[in-house]
């Protein structure tokens, strides 16, 4: 494939040469993270995403980022980027991507714009003491998360609880996520509530609950290989 068909597409770009920075696909957890490192350093950012979901939406707010939905050319004019990052799970024909090649605009992929621009965004943010080895634990970890869509549902009421599955800062694309009840002092997978992440990393899960009670539940990542699994903790009362 030629350079020309990849657009303006590099690999290395010295950091006090941009000032405006657009990410395409801002609300994974990794593009997320790095946008609010960017902000912090000192640069003009936005981004675009399908659906930003809590709690990322929340820290892009926090951070004062501005997030245009759905994807489309039209947020290249509202942005007017000096640079384009194009996250991990965005396709070639996103709309807002092809747009970038076709008006080549300079863009990196995620890992080549962290590599060029972290190292000089450590010393404003106080971050040059070196990682340990609990800090690379934690960022490798898988995480996810659970928001219910009705915290108060009927008994037999159909109700859906969504989040997002990362591992090691990527969507964990194509991964099981179940859905537990807590029986006792036991952790239980509900029958059927089983789903695969999407190439987001996000899930959707149906769920029907019967006993008009507190319900204590659990969204339970599971991570191939070593067990690794990521948990978030929520509870609805059934009526």
């Amino acid at each position: 494939m030629s350079n020309e068909d990849n657009g303006l597409l590099l690999t290395d770009v010295v950091p006090g040469s941009v000032r405006r920075i657009h990410l395409v696909g801002v609300a994974g957890t990794g593009m997320g993270a790095f946008a609010g490192m960017l902000k912090a350093a000192g640069y003009a950012v936005t981004g675009s995403d399908e659906n930003v979901y809590p709690p990322m939406s929340d820290m892009l707010r926090e951070w004062e980022i501005e997030v245009f939905t759905p994807y489309a050319a039209v947020n290249l004019d509202r942005a007017w980027p000096d640079l384009v990052i194009i996250g991990n799970v965005i396709r070639r024909v996103n709309p807002e991507a092809t747009a970038v090649r076709e008006r080549r605009i300079p863009q990196m992929s995620f890992p080549a714009a962290f590599g060029a621009l972290v190292a000089a965004a450590l010393p404003v943010l106080g971050l040059l003491a070196p990682l340990t080895s609990a800090d690379a634990a934690t960022a490798a970890a898988p995480t996810i998360t659970a928001h219910p869509s009705d915290e108060t549902p009927a008994s037999g009421q159909q109700f859906v609880v969504r989040g997002l599955f990362t591992d090691r800062g990527a969507p964990a694309v194509g991964e099981t996520v179940r859905i537990q009840s807590l029986d006792g002092d036991t952790w239980t997978n509900i029958p059927g509530a089983r789903v695969t992440a999407n190439e987001a990393g996000r899930y959707r899960v149906r769920l029907i609950l019967q006993r008009s009670v507190q319900r204590d539940l659990r969204a339970v990542g599971v991570t191939p290989g070593p067990r690794r699994n990521a948990f978030d903790r929520f509870t609805v009362t059934v009526g």
